[in-house]
């Protein structure tokens, strides 16, 4: 039995058509994800973290006159818990109210350019500002190299998944004084 020209070039692209479709859902094993970080919080308990390419994008459209990029989002929310529980261990936090106030302050320092309303952002966005400005103060307190070895152990305990477009090598702004999104 022979099969037509016509269907012959129709099961070609069909067959394409999912193969490349296929090629495209298996870029990450977590789809929609950008980024899915199982890790052990500070009581002991084994918590899973999923970060959605859409809210990632979301954060990106609000602070990318800061210079947020999805990389650096990423990698700021997949820290968070570690932050978060270590600030609190030491009594530093930053409210929403604190984070919108410092950066509505590091705006009016800036030279004149692109700006962000903190009113208006989201609270996606205003955690990643609180995120930093935590690690921040991580950073200036006397027990930071001690702070950065239990970061160190933390992140070499946690198991993350991120997909391709997100995964960075480098995380400087973790207790290293590296670029921060309210920085002038």
């Amino acid at each position: 039995m022979t099969r037509s020209p016509l269907r012959s070039r129709l099961t070609r692209a069909v067959v394409g058509a999912l193969i490349a479709g296929a090629a495209l859902a298996g870029c990450s094993a977590h789809p929609g994800q950008a980024a899915v970080i199982t890790y052990t919080d500070s009581q002991g308990q084994r918590q899973q973290l999923r970060l959605s390419e859409d809210r990632i994008q979301g954060i990106v459209s609000e602070l990318g006159p800061l210079g947020a990029g999805a990389d650096q989002v990423v990698q700021i929310l997949s820290d968070a818990p570690f932050v978060e529980d270590a600030a609190q261990a030491h009594g530093l936090s930053v409210s929403a109210q604190e984070a919108r106030e410092t950066l509505d302050a590091a705006q009016a320092q800036a030279p004149a350019g692109a700006t962000v309303d903190s009113a208006s952002l989201s609270e996606d966005a205003v955690d990643v500002l609180r995120i930093s400005l935590l690690s921040g103060k991580l950073s200036e307190l006397p027990e930071a190299q001690q702070i950065q070895a239990q970061y160190q152990a933390w992140r070499a305990s946690s198991q993350v998944a991120y997909a391709p477009r997100y995964q960075s090598q480098s995380r400087p702004w973790i207790l290293g004084g590296g670029p921060s999104l309210l920085q002038g």
